[in-house]
């Protein structure tokens, strides 16, 4: 079994021990998580997630993300959003679709920038915290805080030394 089905299998047979193994993570600003939803092929988890000190001292409001796992290892969060804009969210797959996920990483960068199962269900929050706190630093300042990707498909270069390096590492700092 590859770690991709081990891992969506744990989560979708015991999805409230997927939950608590997320609460005693430590994951900084993660303080609530709860099943919202369980089904045979997906499991929805609402997450909440403070903002880290500096911006909490800018007052960066609490996020609330869906995130929802299906059978296949496909994987998605969606900010409870209210009428704020996202500069990074999939466009809707349907006409009048409401359900936007946030875009976290380019599919085709580089195995560093990107999450997998391998690297864990905390590891994915903790990406969704960074993306949300950095959506509202656009939202603030109209800028993204670190190197931006392009959008759409074709070739996407990594532009600054620092994220060369860094995937040059293998993703290790």
């Amino acid at each position: 079994m590859t770690i991709i089905n081990l891992a969506v299998a744990k989560v979708l047979g015991d999805p409230e021990r997927a939950v608590q193994q997320l609460r005693n993570a430590n994951i900084y600003g993660l303080t609530e998580a709860t099943v919202a939803d369980e089904g045979d092929d997906l499991v929805v988890i609402w997450v909440t997630l403070e903002p880290w000190a500096a911006p909490a001292a800018q007052g960066y409001p609490t996020e609330r993300v869906a995130i929802t796992i299906w059978g296949d290892g496909r994987i998605q969060a969606v900010a409870a959003h209210g009428n704020r804009p996202f500069l990074h969210r999939y466009p809707p797959q349907f006409p009048g679709d409401l359900i936007q996920p946030l875009c976290l990483w380019y599919p085709n960068d580089p195995r560093a920038l990107r999450w997998t199962w391998a690297d864990g269900l905390a590891a994915y929050v903790t990406i969704v915290h960074r993306h949300v706190q950095a959506e509202e630093c656009w939202r603030r300042h109209g800028v993204w805080p670190g190197e931006d990707t392009p959008h759409g498909y074709g070739d996407h270069p990594i532009l600054t030394p620092e994220l060369q390096c860094f995937v040059a590492q293998g993703g290790t700092r």
